[in-house]
């Protein structure tokens, strides 16, 4: 249904028409307006975005950093070792 709206036969009539309509006298000044729009549209979207995602290095300096110490799966050890080697650094961290 849209797949074929902004096709180059589609703009010239919407183009002919915004003609008719606005005049030619009119046209600039409504061009102008609407990239003016796009534009701020655009610098409040950055703004948002800048709010929500502080920058990562503020993120790295109040997040601590967490060092694994139990071993990585098929690493050779028992499945009882890694949790005892987890529960020791959990011990660890509390402390």
């Amino acid at each position: 249904m849209i797949e074929g709206l902004f096709a180059p036969m589609h703009l010239l009539i919407i183009g002919s028409i915004a003609l008719l309509v606005f005049g030619p006298s009119r046209l600039p000044e409504l061009g102008r307006g609407f990239g003016q729009a796009i534009r701020g549209f655009k610098a409040g979207l950055e703004e948002i975005g800048a709010a929500r995602h502080p920058a990562a290095t503020q993120l790295a300096a109040e997040v601590p950093t967490r060092v694994d110490t139990a071993p990585r799966f098929g690493s050779g050890t028992r499945e009882s070792d890694t949790i005892e080697a987890s529960a020791a650094a959990v011990e660890e961290s509390a402390r």
